[in-house]
């Protein structure tokens, strides 16, 4: 017996309507201007250090904030970053002076390589095209002093592996872990302790992960190996923010920033591997960094506010590196930015600056673009973004017998006073917000390479996580 399908009774063909995410409108947008295709040849390229197709989760079109076919830049090298700026904001948006050209570029960072070495090595042969070659295949996110101009890289021989490190009072403070294979450390390690002797350095490590602790761990010679922290990590492709299951008060402020009759900003991407070099974006980017920095260097010298673990950037100092995610008000000028490193041995990014433009009117800017950063890693099936050191509120030895009990003691006595006096927990409480993924949550060690550090060792630590231990101690956290 047939059976028939009446005219009372509709055939249910159609599946449920799926949702569009909010972050896959984001990201999938974000994705469409980062391989568009290029309109006029770029002004320079480096060869990408890696491989990105994306992945669209979506077939949504791609909306007017985000990708608005826009005008060339004064001084744009190439189509990388359209706008739709008006002629009368691009002259007054920054006072400073004008954009540097193609060749003033060149010649700056020309002479300042010649006055500041940053690639050393025991032959002298590096080149910074070895380092950004480690860099990419072995980045991790501690690795944050590639970006710092006053951190130097040490090259092993052969370019077999790297590390990056600051000299401050005759301590050689090595920044995360060597930029090689684990099998490599070792030699790399050593070739490093001939440079320095050489030099007459001593040295400890800041923010080192599980390999290079291992490669103490097994050395006769005791060394103090201590936790401080941990690296959190947030997963673009199970966020719950992302998924829209969490963060309410950041989707509707996101929905607001990016509505042109309310928040009027739009979005952008850049990728100087994929896009060529766009000196007229890259002066605005920086010297809004810039101004950044002074802003909270003046607002924390007035309101006693110490800070610890800063890193001052050169956002585009491996530039071959790096993915630029920002933001453009009504106006045209740049309302924040958010910078993506590539972290080559976690396949994955590191996000540091995010920053919003210092009196920006909008807020959540910031909000906007770690959110953003998330939506189109999710599209290039991205699963890790980390956004740095989470300081632990005590520093447990994890080796008993690495140094006295006493110094243990006051070790960590000392750690707790300094830790209560430092405006950690509210760095803490934003990320929370995020929803970090703790499966990807790795600790991250403080090492010296002998059973008991000297001042020096302990002070250099110290000043290059910015924190003054004489005025700690003497002025109660005041003035650091």
């Amino acid at each position: 017996m047939s059976k028939h399908i009446s005219n009372a009774t509709p055939a249910i063909t159609a599946k449920p309507r799926e949702k569009v995410l909010h972050a896959d409108t984001i990201g999938r947008s974000l994705c469409q201007r980062q391989f568009r295709p290029a309109q006029d040849p770029p002004a320079s390229t480096a060869p990408h250090p890696f491989n990105l197709k994306p992945t669209f989760h979506t077939k949504a079109p791609a909306p007017q904030w985000l990708a608005v076919p826009g005008q060339h830049l004064p001084g744009s090298a190439t189509t990388s970053s359209e706008t739709l700026m008006t002629e009368s904001h691009r002259t007054t948006s920054f006072s400073r002076r004008s954009p540097p050209s193609e060749s003033e570029h060149s010649s700056n960072l020309s002479d300042s390589a010649l006055k500041y070495p940053r690639v050393v090595s025991l032959g002298g042969t590096a080149t910074v095209q070895d380092a950004e070659r480690l860099a990419a295949e072995y980045g991790l996110p501690s690795q944050m002093g590639l970006l710092d101009p006053s951190y130097t890289i040490f090259v092993g021989y052969e370019g077999h592996g790297g590390l990056c490190f600051k000299v401050l009072n005759k301590v050689a403070v090595v920044m995360g872990d060597p930029m090689c294979n684990a099998v490599e450390i070792a030699a790399l390690m050593a070739e490093f302790k001939l440079y320095r002797r050489r030099k007459g350095w001593r040295m400890s490590v800041l923010g080192a992960g599980a390999n290079l602790v291992e490669y103490y761990m097994a050395r006769k010679r005791k060394s103090t190996i201590l936790k401080f922290g941990n690296n959190r990590v947030l997963n673009p492709l199970t966020n719950e923010v992302v998924h829209e299951k969490s963060g309410k008060r950041i989707l509707t402020q996101n929905r607001q920033l990016l509505n042109p009759s309310k928040g009027g900003l739009m979005l952008d991407i850049y990728t100087p591997s994929l896009h060529g070099t766009d000196y007229k974006l890259e002066w605005e980017l920086s010297s809004l960094y810039h101004e950044w920095c002074i802003a909270r260097n003046t607002a924390a010298t007035k309101d006693n506010k110490p800070q610890a673990f800063i890193t001052e950037y050169d956002p585009f100092l491996m530039s071959s590196l790096m993915t630029y995610i920002y933001a453009r008000d009504e106006h045209g000028g740049v309302a924040g930015f958010a910078a993506l490193r590539w972290v080559g041995m976690k396949q994955g990014y590191h996000i540091d600056p995010c920053i919003a433009a210092p009196g920006a009117k909008q807020k959540g800017i910031t909000d906007l673009l770690l959110f953003a950063s998330m939506a189109h890693l999710r599209q290039l099936n991205i699963s890790y973004l980390s956004i740095g050191y989470e300081p632990s509120e005590s520093l447990p030895d994890i080796s008993p017998s690495a140094i006295p009990v006493s110094l243990a003691h006051l070790a960590d006595k000392l750690y707790r006073y300094t830790f209560q006096r430092l405006p950690l927990s509210g760095k803490k409480a934003y990320f929370d917000k995020f929803r970090p993924d703790d499966a990807q949550s790795e600790p991250v060690y403080l090492i010296f390479p002998s059973r008991m550090p000297r001042p020096r060792d302990v002070v250099a630590v110290a000043h290059v996580a910015n924190i003054r231990i004489r005025r700690l101690l003497f002025h109660g956290g005041r003035g650091l």
